[in-house]
């Protein structure tokens, strides 16, 4: 029943649109895959009712495919609101499955230069990542001596072996680096420190406690710890902080990549000019005084900021730039 001077009409529903859970940092969906591997997009079809379907081809094996493999994938364009174009590039991390179809989105199909963090995380199939110095290179026979090395030292799985030269001194190292292990936001390293006779300048050996094979040895493994940090869709690995909580420091590195921030005066404030906010290293508090550092563009050094919190006010208070 109307009361009079009203009419009839429709009332308006709202519409919402649909709540997508938050993407879970690269290393956790890496672990919890079926299959991850650098991948071309190809044999793309657009069917009825806003269905693609195409396969990916694997270019490099990390987790769970062979080299070649085609890996059928399927999405919906305009629902998801994301497309892949034919021959395409990108890392590939599939879990979910539709009629023997892997779900191809933002966090399953995305830029290929993360298949390196991918590989470090898990170790790739056809070996380790190798990251070595000009004139500090090793050789396959190298490579098996040290690999066994570092499995008597309890590196059963390796993800990287790197080398370092400290020039100009003739010093050189290598580092193994294991598998990660995930606990939340926190990553655990297992890190080898090898030494190399022919790289060990002086007269430099062995100590009691090290395990030698022919000319390499090594001490026990450290564990590096790192923390992922989250900002919008994308994650930083920083050395684990300390006297701040995960969440103040994205919200610090948040603040200073979108410029909510005052430089005090006669503080060095061109530096900033130099500072890669897309690299940060490390987040410190000790009392009110937080100690922020970030890669320096173009990879020579790093730069300090020390800052301070009022409220919503930050203030960075001094800016150094430290070189290797």
């Amino acid at each position: 029943m109307l009361l009079s001077g009203f009419t009839a009409h429709a009332i308006p529903v709202p519409v919402t649109k649909p709540i997508r859970a938050q993407e879970k940092p690269l290393i956790t969906r890496v672990h919890n895959a079926d299959k991850v591997f650098v991948a071309e997009l190809v044999n793309r079809k657009l069917l009825k009712d806003d269905w693609c379907h195409a396969d990916l081809k694997v270019i490099k094996a990390i987790k769970g495919v062979k080299l070649g493999e085609l890996i059928p994938v399927v999405w919906r364009p305009k629902i998801a609101s994301y497309d892949a174009k034919e021959n395409q590039l990108g890392l590939a991390v599939l879990k979910p499955v539709h009629e023997k179809r892997y779900w191809l989105r933002s966090d399953t199909f995305m830029d290929k230069t993360l298949a390196e963090q991918a590989a470090n995380t898990l170790g790739s199939s056809d070996g380790f990542v190798r990251e070595y110095e000009e004139d500090a290179s090793l050789t396959k026979a190298q490579e098996k001596i040290i690999t066994e090395l570092a499995q008597k030292r309890g590196i059963k799985k390796i993800a990287k072996i790197s080398t370092y030269y400290r020039r100009p001194s003739s010093d050189r190292g290598i580092s193994v680096y294991g598998v990660a292990q995930v606990k939340g936001r926190e990553i655990l390293h297992p890190v080898l420190s090898v030494s190399y006779k022919d790289w060990i300048a002086g007269s430099r050996g062995p100590k009691k406690d090290d395990l030698q094979i022919g000319d390499f040895w090594a001490a026990k493994p450290m564990i590096r710890k790192t923390t992922i940090l989250m900002v919008g869709k994308k994650e930083y690995r920083v050395g684990s902080p300390h006297g701040l909580t995960v969440e103040q420091c994205e919200s610090i590195l948040k603040r200073l990549q979108t410029g909510k921030y005052t430089m005090a005066a006669g503080k060095n404030g061109d530096r900033l000019k130099g500072v890669d906010w897309n690299s940060p290293k490390s987040f410190n508090k000790s009392g009110d005084n937080i100690n922020v550092s970030f890669s320096a563009r173009g990879g020579d050094g790093w730069y300090s900021l020390k800052i301070k919190l009022t409220g919503d006010k930050l203030l960075i208070n001094e800016v150094m730039l430290a070189m290797p």
